[in-house]
């Protein structure tokens, strides 16, 4: 099983989005992983969305669970239960990781510096989700110190650093785009970030594909109209997948 991390302790910038995009794409016929996505951000944007999302279909490619940053260390390694959405509420399940090719985590916007270290620590790879103006990259920047905390354990316990990919959301080619790849092609190097992800820009997707379950891969190529939009998402997930498998 590999673990994936949605994260930066910045709101807004389209974590809770990417992880479920990605986990519906994962867990769909494109790639038929067996997925499953913990919501750890106390506002529950994914677990809210899994609930609606009952009212609309009954069976859905991954589970959705819930899980306190702090408590994800325990969940992971079996001493705490798993809290799974159901139509009916929350229902405990104890966590196997040889039931998942992925787990996918959604970060909390904010939290305790030690909980996100001890999330941060849980994961094999990290994926930072930025946005183009100042505050969003200033913030960042202070986020990758948790980040090289991170590494400093890891070395510290002989574990396999933390894979870090950046993830550029939200983007349309503009000036201000252009300004903030410069600025983090700069930043790459010094904070030792693997490699760069481009991701979606347009805001359609945002509209029609805000849900626990639509493979966009699948439902953007049978749409003629958003081809443009289907290739730049092919070309995201083809760089994820490798990413993925370093």
């Amino acid at each position: 099983m590999k673990t994936i991390g949605f994260v930066n302790q910045k709101g807004g910038v389209g974590k809770s989005f990417a992880s479920k995009v990605v986990a519906n794409t994962l867990a769909g016929s494109s790639y038929k992983k067996r997925v499953l996505l913990v919501d750890c951000d106390d506002q529950e944007t994914s677990v809210d969305l899994r609930r609606r999302d009952f009212s609309e279909r009954d069976e859905f490619p991954y589970p959705v669970a819930t899980c306190l940053p702090a408590d994800l260390p325990a969940m992971m390694s079996g001493k705490k239960p798993l809290q799974v959405v159901t139509e009916q509420g929350f229902a405990a399940q104890k966590f196997d990781e040889n039931d998942y090719d992925f787990l996918i985590v959604d970060m909390p916007g904010r939290g305790q510096s030690n909980d996100i270290s001890g999330l941060l620590a849980c994961l094999d790879y990290a994926i930072i989700v930025v946005n183009g103006d100042d505050s969003d990259s200033l913030s960042t920047i202070k986020f990758l110190k948790n980040i090289t905390k991170t590494q400093q354990l890891r070395v510290n316990h002989n574990l396999p650093p933390l894979k870090v990919a950046l993830m550029y959301n939200k983007f349309e080619l503009t000036e201000i785009y252009k300004e903030t790849v410069m600025f983090w092609e700069k930043q790459k190097a010094k904070h030792g970030i693997y490699k760069e992800v481009m991701f979606i820009s347009l805001k359609e997707t945002y509209r029609k594909y805000n849900d626990t379950y639509t493979n966009m891969l699948s439902s953007l190529k049978s749409n003629k109209i958003l081809a443009g939009l289907y290739k730049e998402f092919a070309a995201f997930m083809g760089k994820l997948v490798v990413f993925l498998n370093q």
